[in-house]
């Protein structure tokens, strides 16, 4: 039986896991044990800007000397990213035109209590499905109104 292999779209709920972001890391052991998994396997992973962004965001929120060794962290590991050294891709923002066509169902999303970061990584999650049919492109959260595309 054939498998597709599989891409995940990582959110936020992942990545601080992965980074250990005090407050937002209850799961880190299980998410890295999946996370292993997950590499062994040949799997490949995606990382969309509004997870970096938000990321950011949970850091500068952190009190005393913790907020600037995480934030020296995020950066290191985002440049690692950026220069394929780490088993992850960050993700482009998206392009004009794709935002346009997105902002047009946000309001659907919006009042259905699915906020603009997760509503953009389930468009990232229906873009990159285009442009990889061959690979089964599902978005690793932690959040429910994104486990619909996870199969962890």
């Amino acid at each position: 039986m054939y498998v597709r292999p599989k891409v995940w779209i990582i959110n936020t709920s992942i990545l601080t896991n992965i980074y250990k972001i005090p407050g937002k890391c209850q799961d880190h052991e299980q998410i890295m044990e999946v996370f292993g998994q997950r590499i062994e396997n040949g799997d490949r992973f995606f990382l969309p800007y509004p997870a970096i962004v938000e990321t950011g965001n949970f850091i500068e929120q952190l009190k005393g000397d913790i907020k600037y060794k995480k934030a020296q962290q995020f950066v290191e590991e985002t440049k690692k990213a950026l220069q394929g050294d780490l088993p992850w891709k960050p993700l482009n923002f998206p392009e004009e035109a794709s935002l346009l066509t997105w902002l047009e169902d946000f309001p659907h999303f919006a009042s259905h209590g699915i906020g603009f970061t997760d509503f953009s990584i389930i468009k990232e999650r229906e873009q990159q499905q285009k442009l990889l049919s061959s690979y089964d492109v599902q978005v690793w959260s932690l959040d429910s109104d994104l486990t619909h595309n996870d199969s962890s």
